[in-house]
């Protein structure tokens, strides 16, 4: 009989506004991991899998891109699968 299983992968979403959009765009292209970029009507959103926080927050600094110029927030994505 098959075994199902529960996992659950952290998604990061980081808002920027439009103005700053350049500045996402260069740091998006030295990104590590797996990441998704795309544009609502005031921002650009970034969608971030597999990369820590810490991590991403100094990736961003590197480019001019401070803890005041970004929304960020974290959801979490449940999956089922068979063993």
């Amino acid at each position: 009989m098959p075994e199902y299983r529960y996992t659950c992968r952290e998604k990061m979403i980081i808002k920027i506004p439009i103005s700053k959009r350049y500045l996402l765009l260069q740091a998006s292209q030295t990104l590590p991991g797996q990441w998704q970029l795309y544009q609502t009507k005031k921002h650009v959103v970034l969608q971030v899998i597999h990369t820590p926080w810490p991590e991403l927050k100094r990736h961003l600094a590197q480019f001019g891109l401070t803890e005041h110029d970004y929304e960020w927030s974290m959801e979490y994505e449940r999956m089922w699968g068979l063993l």
